[in-house]
């Protein structure tokens, strides 16, 4: 999939810092796919790394507890052992979030964003195409909410607007949406094998809103 947007050295050049954003958002494991398939994380670092990535970060904002959404997720493991180094966002901070404007937002005028994204030379989106109880789909754009430390409650007030504008501060260079098994009903958290159906796809592309289009036909 990667290949057929040019390859990975098209995102990744040598020596570059790179942040990998999955979905790590729940405490599920691999099977039930609420989050981003560990197998598809550790193949994204590992591209990261052959492409002469000199650092690769995975990170996200989890929903439940990070300490046990990134172990029975499967991807802190998996992220290791591809060599990434594996962050939590414990607390909210200037330490670890910088305030920066929304470019013709809608909603959001402006939202604090994890220091990895705005520091790393290449950010890869890496989320799971799964139904959502608000806002119908979750896949790239959706995933971006992870990047932020806002109080994302109040995201919800007008949650469609909020997903599109942080996808306007913040870019990804290339999403790669794992469509190995998508959650048909029953999103976000899922929690059910019926919930599921088995599709053994990857979505590719370096703009978020070709590879959502993409993955909800």
């Amino acid at each position: 999939a990667v290949d057929l947007v040019g390859g990975i050295r098209r995102y990744v050049t040598r020596g570059a810092t790179v942040t990998v954003k999955p979905n790590i958002g729940w405490n599920s494991t691999p099977e039930l796919h609420a989050n981003t398939h560990p197998v598809v994380v550790r193949t994204v670092v590992a591209m990261c790394f052959e492409a002469g990535a000199s650092k690769v970060y995975v990170f996200d904002r989890s929903v439940n507890n990070s300490e046990l959404t990134y172990v029975t997720s499967g991807i802190q493991a998996a992220a290791r052992e591809a060599g990434a180094t594996v962050e939590q966002a414990r607390r909210i901070d200037n330490s670890w979030y910088k305030s920066v404007k929304v470019p013709g937002g809608t909603y959001l005028k402006e939202s604090l964003v994890f220091k990895r994204v705005l520091e790393c030379d290449a950010l890869i989106n890496v989320p799971v195409a799964k139904h959502h109880s608000s806002s119908g789909l979750t896949m790239g754009m959706k995933n971006m909410m992870g990047v932020t430390g806002d109080d994302r409650s109040r995201w919800h007030w007008q949650l469609h607007d909020a997903i599109s504008d942080i996808n306007l501060a913040v870019k990804s260079s290339l999403t790669v949406i794992d469509a190995t098994w998508i959650m048909k009903s029953g999103g976000p958290t899922g929690g059910s094998l019926s919930f599921l159906e088995r599709k053994d796809m990857v979505i590719a592309s370096s703009n978020v809103v070709w590879a959502d289009a993409e993955a909800t036909s």
